[in-house]
């Protein structure tokens, strides 16, 4: 009882400073000379700072994307030029603008539908500003914001004008290489625990797969094929008959 009560006494303590801290406080603001009173009443609140602050920032990253636009089409407009075609064309990875929200697994379908059909316009609207003489060239994906299309200089200059564009990408084709794929995603570290995918589903993306080898008797339960013709990238697809896409038996068949 004695250590509580020794707590309520000294208790009082805080409220006292405080009360002197208020009381010097003001008579510090009362004693200022009339010129800096009236300096500090004319500053301007935090919020009317941010607020004016904020128009500026939109101007700059817009002025950044136009920036990054004009030195990405100027690019390809150069490669176009150096290929001494006077038609030729690129193919182009588009990202569009817009408040793309990224899918919610646990949302309803119809957010998910209402998201797609948002995205497919926003396609449709940028292809119709845009000259593309194949097409076939065109790819729309349901789910992402992009698209890929094959433009001459003509389509690249009706680009660099529209409003819906974000980025702007080449589709260029790499080489595989398989040097460093293993250490990259941990496999010889999973190997070392004893782990072999025994009983699990593996979903394998590659060039291709030899549908004879020992490791894959017996094991494939479904295999696709996804590729590409494009007169810009100078490829033609390997799907079975030549198809920009297969789910056939063998479709995957590394021939």
């Amino acid at each position: 009882m004695k250590r509580l009560k020794t707590q309520d006494r000294f208790s009082i303590l805080p409220v006292i400073v405080l009360v002197l801290g208020l009381i010097i406080g003001s008579s510090a603001q009362l004693s200022l000379p009339a010129s800096a009173q009236a300096g500090r009443d004319q500053q301007p609140a935090l919020g009317v700072n941010a607020a004016s602050d904020e128009p500026q920032s939109s101007h700059e990253a817009e002025a950044n994307r136009r920036a990054r636009l004009e030195q990405k089409i100027a690019a390809l407009q150069e490669k176009i030029k150096e290929s001494g075609k006077e038609d030729d064309v690129v193919r182009v990875i588009i990202g569009l603008r817009g408040d793309f929200q990224p899918e919610d697994k646990t949302a309803s379908g119809r957010n998910a539908q209402a998201r797609r059909e948002k995205i497919g316009l926003a396609q449709d609207a940028l292809l119709n500003k845009l000259f593309v003489r194949d097409l076939a060239s065109i790819k729309k994906f349901r789910t992402i914001p992009y698209l890929v299309v094959e433009l001459n200089k003509t389509g690249l200059e009706q680009l660099r004008a529209a409003e819906e564009v974000e980025s702007v990408t080449e589709d260029q084709h790499d080489p595989p290489s398989l040097a460093q794929s293993t250490a990259q995603i941990g496999a010889p570290a999973a190997w070392n625990l004893g782990f072999t995918g025994q009983g699990q589903t593996v979903a394998i993306l590659d060039t291709g797969v030899d549908n004879d080898h020992n490791f894959l008797a017996g094991k494939v339960v479904s295999e696709a094929c996804f590729s590409t013709t494009s007169a810009a990238s100078n490829t033609t697809s390997i799907c079975p008959g030549g198809a920009a896409s297969s789910t056939a038996q063998n479709s995957a068949d590394n021939v």
